[in-house]
């Protein structure tokens, strides 16, 4: 598998907004935030599909990450970390 190299960006800026107990992000959002800190780096904005992947890869091993599962807005999924304390230790550095 190709290694990416704007992944720690892309997870740098899930890891800041899963973290955010103070605004609350569906798939649309996220993927929006993630577009735009990548475009300050010159690159490539994703697709939703990717963003989905990453979430994924996300949730498990090595980084295990726990979503809160209750957490809806209407028909829509918003995304937050169970613990909003919790980050991922390789991207806290901003």
């Amino acid at each position: 598998m190709p290694v990416d190299r704007h992944v720690l960006i892309r997870y740098r800026v899930l890891n800041r907004c899963l973290r955010n107990a103070h605004r609350e992000f569906d798939i649309n959002a996220l993927l929006d935030a993630v577009n735009r800190e990548l475009e300050k780096h010159d690159c490539q904005p994703i697709s939703e599909r990717t963003l989905r992947a990453d979430i994924q890869r996300l949730q498990e091993p090595p980084y295990n990450i726990e979503l809160d599962e209750s957490l809806k807005s209407g028909k829509r999924r918003l995304y937050r970390y169970s613990d909003v304390s919790f980050s991922l230790p390789m991207v806290t550095l901003d």
